[in-house]
């Protein structure tokens, strides 16, 4: 199965912020939240339509998400808009800064059909589980 390398960008989007007014247990912020957008050059190098599900692998952890097309993105960046998806593949590290690095990070994205992206819920779930 092909694999791509991105330097990784996270922010916020509008249709993020909206999902955070509607709550973060809301489809709207789910959908806004659990994608990573990729330039269509990068989505045809990994054989892969928008909407396809992919894993983002960085040094800090990975995380399944949707890709969709970011027509305005340059090849070989990824962005994913802040969340607790987007937290999955970001350290916690600040280096004295009091804000992670969240811009830059290397990363990898692999399709992953198999795979399925996780609620809140099952995110937070997994996370608890890992912790122990």
């Amino acid at each position: 199965m092909p694999s791509l390398e991105v330097v990784l960008v996270t922010g916020r989007t509008r249709r993020q912020g909206v999902g955070l007014e509607a709550g973060k247990l809301s489809e709207i912020y789910y959908e806004a939240t659990t994608q990573i957008r990729l330039d269509p050059k990068d989505l045809e190098k990994l054989k892969i339509e928008p909407g396809d599900i992919v894993e983002v692998t960085t040094e800090h952890g990975s995380v399944v998400l949707r890709a969709e097309e970011a027509p305005r993105a340059s090849e070989g960046m990824g962005f994913i808009p802040y969340g607790p998806w987007a937290n999955c593949v970001i350290g916690g590290d600040t280096d004295s800064t009091g804000m992670p690095t969240m811009k830059g990070l290397k990363a990898t994205v692999t399709p992953a059909p198999d795979k399925q992206v996780l609620s809140l819920q099952e995110l937070f779930a997994e996370m608890r589980s890992a912790a122990k």
